[in-house]
């Protein structure tokens, strides 16, 4: 029997954000991906004229945190991922493109709360 799927999303991301303001207790850093990962300088970047949201697995440490945040710029492989933390501060790493999906706006962006720079 499955659970309550009307509800699930809100509680999935209550869970994540238990599970984030614990790993940033800890105090790890953000592991970005290196210039020889991306390859930069090899591959083509693209640049999107806007940012989109995305959810991306970010690193910190050996904890692995999905975030809800924005793109404008990736290659094959590899993506740059913007987001703010629980504490408000915008943050920035390269990630795996695997580790990235599309996602909607949630409701405070469709009110008009702007994304960090990108």
């Amino acid at each position: 029997m499955g659970g309550r799927s009307r509800y699930q999303p809100s509680y999935d991301r209550a869970a994540i954000a238990k599970r984030y303001a614990e790993v940033m207790r800890r105090g790890d850093p953000i592991q970005t991906l290196t210039d020889a990962e991306i390859e930069r300088g090899e591959v083509p970047v693209t640049r999107a004229p806007a940012p989109l949201p995305v959810a991306a697995w970010v690193r910190y440490g050996s904890a692995a945190v999905l975030v809800d945040g924005w793109t404008s710029t990736w290659t094959s492989k590899a993506v740059e991922v913007v987001w703010r933390t629980p504490a408000g501060d915008a943050q920035r790493a390269w990630v795996w493109a695997n580790a990235v999906r599309r996602r909607e706006l949630t409701s405070d962006e469709r009110l008009g709360v702007r994304p960090p720079a990108t």
